[in-house]
């Protein structure tokens, strides 16, 4: 069954996004001064990390350095129920796969919601009205789309010699274990 999750602390979590976005652009914007020393030490124990600051390092030394970023960015919270505080236990830069995953997680909370509301055990809970909030008649697949859309369309006024023809990459790892999503 669904967990409910207190209206108060997804309300908290939504609230901070705006500042945790801005830390990460701080750190875009200048990561051999930001997060570069503090990852320096992974490197060495991590192969994918040392090749991510390969490619950062060599985008930066570019002559020609692109001012306009756009980020994928998903924090993952949990509530300390007895101290009944939201606490941060990750902040993911580079996936974007749970986003529609979690749409799906979200359809299946609401069919289970509709088939046992009201059944012992099961109450109406906070997920209806995080649904009702963010109801408008759009999908996290269809904001994603629109968002590159955008992040595309900012780029090509702002680089005015860019060509009409741009496209997206995404990159998968040919390691990557997470096939599901």
């Amino acid at each position: 069954m669904p967990v409910p999750y207190p209206l108060k602390h997804y309300k908290h979590g939504l609230s901070i996004q705006p500042a945790m976005g801005s830390l990460v652009a701080g750190i875009i914007r200048d990561p051999k001064n930001t997060i570069h020393p503090v990852l320096d030490d992974f490197k060495q124990h991590d192969k994918f990390m040392e090749r991510l600051l390969q490619v950062s390092d060599k985008f930066n030394e570019a002559e020609k350095v692109q001012d306009i970023h756009m980020c994928i960015l998903r924090s993952d919270y949990m509530v300390d129920i007895p101290a009944d505080t939201l606490k941060l236990v990750e902040y993911n830069t580079i996936a974007s796969s749970f986003g529609p995953l979690s749409q799906k997680v979200g359809e299946l909370q609401n069919y289970i919601s509709k088939k046992y509301l009201g059944k012992p055990n099961y109450q109406k809970s906070d997920l209806t009205q995080v649904h009702e909030m963010h109801n408008d008649g759009k999908s996290y697949i269809d904001r994603h789309v629109l968002t590159f859309k955008q992040a595309v369309d900012l780029y090509k006024t702002t680089v005015p010699e860019s060509s009409e023809d741009l496209y997206v990459l995404y990159v998968v790892d040919a390691s990557e274990r997470n096939v599901v999503d």
